[in-house]
């Protein structure tokens, strides 16, 4: 006799209440079976948790800025709290599009991260028909926004600039000349609108990055500079240079006697940066959500509240909220670009 299963040999009443047993079985096994899938998602070809190997971080800037210094603070942190190494990798050039183009050529796994700032909003429209992903938002998902970034005009100590009304006294009959850390950075931007509400015919200087504007400033190759005001409290107050004028609408709490846009009548002036942490396009949602977990820990952690007394404003936000924020700073790139007709320089 062929063997037989255990169903074949059940009468029909016993057979129809076995194989609704095993039904219900299958059914209370699924609640359990999609609490594993994000796991699962996230685990590597090897198998392994996520993550289970060395992670890289690219910055699309020179060393030294704030941009530079804020991957390297969260770097720190984020590897202890990952269990791998976290290797920040400075990738400068072509105003952050070198970095950009090297970061979107690699794989969509979440063992590269990036340091997004309004570049991938303005760079599209900068350049349009160039290397930029059209709309940073297909390209790449957002995962945290750390800071919002104060940005001012400063001058060399030995300048005789000492206020907005000097400079524009210096600019008749010829444009001033800025260096500023990047084309169309927020602080290019901000100073193209301070140009256009002031009448000062401005015309930007690009430099790669914070770190080497800085350099030429104090060393006095550079007259004029656009740039983020935490990195120059400690030389305006030392005296090594002089920070003229704060572009935004309010003034700083850290330099209360420097005027802003707004003490020009210009209450809806918005001249600030920012900078936040973005992933391949494609990356697994358990990866990005579980990294930007752990930003918004970091963001809240003692060590951080140094930004803020700097001058800038600390966000540690969620990944739909910093996604809305680069489609806004998308669209007031376009506009801005085009009222202002700004071009690479």
């Amino acid at each position: 006799m062929a063997p037989t299963d255990g169903l074949e040999q059940l009468q029909p009443a016993s057979l129809a209440r076995r194989r609704a047993s095993l039904l219900a079985a299958s059914w209370a096994a699924l609640p359990a079976l999609f609490a594993l899938s994000p796991r699962a998602i996230a685990q590597g070809a090897s198998g392994d948790a996520y993550p289970n190997k060395p992670l890289r971080w690219i910055v699309p800037y020179a060393a030294g800025g704030v941009t530079d210094r804020m991957a390297r603070d969260y770097a720190a942190p984020l590897a202890q709290a990952l269990g791998q190494p976290v290797v920040v990798d400075n990738r400068a050039g072509a105003n952050s599009l070198i970095g950009t183009q090297q970061f979107l050529a690699l794989p969509a796994d979440g063992y590269t991260l990036f340091s997004a700032s309004p570049t991938i909003a303005s760079g599209p429209f900068l350049y349009p028909g160039s290397q930029w992903p059209e709309d940073p938002l297909k390209a790449m998902v957002p995962v945290s926004q750390f800071i919002r970034l104060t940005n001012a005009i400063i001058v060399p100590a030995a300048s005789p600039v000492r206020s907005i009304t000097d400079l524009q006294a210096q600019a008749k009959g010829q444009p001033v000349l800025f260096g500023t850390p990047g084309v169309g950075a927020a602080h290019h931007i901000a100073m193209q609108q301070a140009s256009a509400r002031t009448g000062i015919e401005m015309r930007a200087i690009p430099y790669k990055g914070s770190a080497p504007l800085i350099a030429d400033l104090l060393g006095g190759h550079l007259s004029v500079a656009s740039d983020n005001l935490a990195n120059w409290v400690a030389h305006h107050k030392s005296g090594r240079a002089r920070v003229i004028m704060v572009l935004g609408a309010r003034r700083s709490a850290l330099l209360p006697d420097v005027p802003c846009m707004g003490d020009l009548g210009h209450a809806d002036f918005s001249g600030a940066g920012w900078t936040g942490l973005v992933l391949r396009s494609g990356t697994p949602r358990p990866i990005v959500e579980r990294l930007s977990r752990e930003i918004q820990r970091i963001t809240r952690t003692p060590e951080f509240k140094r930004y803020e007394d700097a001058g800038d404003e600390l966000v540690g936000s969620t990944p739909e909220e910093f996604a809305e924020h680069i489609r806004k700073e998308t669209a007031r790139a376009r506009d801005l670009i085009s009222r202002f007709n700004i071009k690479p320089e």
